[in-house]
């Protein structure tokens, strides 16, 4: 069953999102939307394309969305009636009476939430002294060093990794670490002047917009001062930071992700809530 979101960026910016457990599906919606104008982009957006619910998105602002939908409601009932319109002759309002219905109840269905963070379009974010990388599932974490050689000078910056490096090749299907380090060992090395903190990629975005309960997010970095700021952002969104050491303990935290990616494959998902 495909569902879909609604979130807001500024006064006329919307994402869509489209979310389902079948990715052929979900594209299909996809060009629904591009056939009837609502975007023009290229491809949809996979912010999650690894575990189920997968989501992708797409951007477009209030307007062109309103007509798309109109759109869409005109034509499903043409096609409804064969292209015959005439019934609505005499009846108040006449066929865009209906329309409009159609399309108000077509609007409901994109409900609000809070599934990007920070506003998208660019490979990092950077937020006074932290730049957070935007890595999408589909570009896959094996990207991370060659983004971050782009992004500049970075000494003195808090670098957060999300990533993981993660393939999908074994014959069996389950995940596997990809490299014998890390994405948060590798990147440290490449900026040697900034403070790299591996944190959230022991989760989806799911579980960080709706918890359902106490969730630990473990963070590895060298800098003591860098995890600590880290740690006021975790702590804001209502989970649980935990400082487990250096930058090298990154390996550990990938592969944290790895057997949470195995574990759902096989219908036993959970999240990780370390007592203390």
């Amino acid at each position: 069953m495909i569902k879909y979101a609604i979130q807001s960026e500024g006064e006329d910016k919307v994402a869509i999102a489209i979310i389902g457990d079948d990715m052929t599906e979900m594209t299909q919606h996809y060009w629904g939307f591009w056939n009837y104008g609502a975007t023009s982009g290229k491809d949809l957006i996979w912010s999650n394309d690894v575990v189920k619910p997968y989501l992708g998105y797409f951007w477009t602002d209030k307007k062109r969305l309103k007509s798309s939908i109109e759109l869409a409601a005109f034509y499903t009932i043409c096609n409804e009636h064969d292209n015959d319109l005439s019934i609505f002759k005499g009846k108040r309002g006449g066929v865009q009476s209906l329309v409009m219905e159609l399309a108000e109840d077509k609007m409901r269905e994109l409900k609000p939430m809070r599934f990007l963070h920070m506003r998208t379009g660019f490979h990092a974010y950077s937020m006074g002294k932290i730049v957070a990388e935007n890595l999408s599932a589909k570009m896959g974490g094996d990207v991370a060093e060659e983004v971050v050689r782009g992004l500049g000078n970075l000494s003195g910056k808090i670098i957060l990794d999300p990533t993981n490096r993660i393939s999908r090749d074994a014959d069996d299907g389950f995940a596997d670490h990809a490299v014998d380090t890390s994405n948060g060992e590798l990147i440290q090395a490449i900026v040697p002047d900034a403070y790299v903190v591996k944190a959230f990629n022991t989760l989806n975005y799911r579980t960080m917009i709706d918890p359902g309960g106490p969730v630990t997010i473990p963070l590895a970095g060298n800098n003591a001062d860098a995890k600590a700021t880290v740690a006021e952002l975790v702590s804001g969104m209502g989970l649980e930071p935990l400082d487990v050491g250096p930058i090298r303990a990154s390996h550990v935290l990938e592969g944290m992700l790895e057997i949470w990616i195995n574990a759902r494959s096989t219908g036993a998902p959970y999240d990780y809530h370390f007592r203390r």
